[in-house]
């Protein structure tokens, strides 16, 4: 189903769209780069997960982790989607 297949502004259309988004989203590569290193203005003591950034095909977002955080918790931040 594309957008195009129903009228424009309808419950259907913008489920399509909705659709090719998250296929968008799940299709491509993902890129977490995780780092202790803090960033200036950045509460320290506390994660930070930035907002994913499209690269052409690639998503990147970049997730900020105090040099102390346990690995579950790692990878608990690491799933957020």
């Amino acid at each position: 189903m594309k957008p195009a297949d129903f009228p424009i502004g309808s419950p259907e259309s913008r489920a399509a769209a909705r659709a090719v988004v998250e296929s968008r989203e799940t299709d491509g590569c993902r890129l977490q780069l995780v780092n202790y290193i803090q960033r200036p203005r950045q509460d320290g003591s506390r994660p930070h997960i930035g907002e994913w950034c499209s690269l052409g095909d690639i998503l990147m977002r970049i997730v900020f982790v105090p040099e102390s955080t346990d690995e579950a918790t790692l990878e608990k931040l690491v799933a957020t989607p």
